[in-house]
């Protein structure tokens, strides 16, 4: 029924909500219900128990990086560029607002599966999503070699998106496009002469 994709939806928006603002160790069934705004015990006729709120939180995830990053996409406009390819990077990388949340839950997600064993599917899902996501926007600004070298661009942005959510007083200005676009000048050499998109 459309209703209960709906309430899923709903309760799992308010999982990454907590795991954001909470940590994972606030990640509980009545801390949903009550960030969702619904009746108590709402959450566990839907996921049963904190496992299972756990994967449904990293599926919803994936769920919304997809939507955040196509809604860049067609925002920008194509064809993609290395400039404009820069751009969509830089605002996922900008830690505000709602991106922001979802950053947090994913960190707190991966935390948590540090300890927790049974939510690797889940984690391996979630990193094989943004890898995919990142793959399809390199081919898009037809960068060479997208599928070997999508690793090594997501381990330097996950580091500086890292610092941006947790150094103190970092300078949010120091991730901007033109230094995402030198990042990927040197993991993919410079654009050649007279190729200007």
């Amino acid at each position: 029924m459309r209703i209960n994709s709906e309430r899923r939806e709903q309760i799992a928006d308010a999982a990454l909500e907590v795991l954001a603002a909470e940590g994972a160790h606030g990640l509980t069934h009545r801390a949903v219900d009550e960030r969702a705004g619904l009746p108590r015990g709402t959450t566990s006729n839907f996921f049963n128990s904190r496992q299972e709120l756990f994967l449904g939180a990293g599926q919803r995830l994936v769920n919304r990086h997809w939507t955040y990053v196509h809604s860049l996409s067609e925002e920008i406009g194509s064809p993609l560029d290395r400039r404009k390819l820069a751009v969509i990077l830089s605002k996922v990388l900008s830690g505000e607002g709602e991106i922001r949340l979802l950053h947090l839950a994913k960190y707190e997600l991966f935390l948590a599966g540090v300890r927790d064993p049974s939510l690797h599917s889940v984690l391996i899902g979630l990193r094989n999503a943004s890898l995919e996501m990142a793959v399809t926007l390199l081919q898009s600004a037809r960068l060479p070699e997208a599928d070997r070298r999508v690793q090594f661009l997501s381990s330097i942005l996950n580091g500086l998106l890292f610092d941006q959510l947790t150094v103190p007083n970092i300078d949010a200005a120091l991730i901007n496009p033109g230094m995402v676009e030198e990042i990927i000048d040197a993991l993919f050499g410079l654009q050649p002469e007279g190729t200007e998109e």
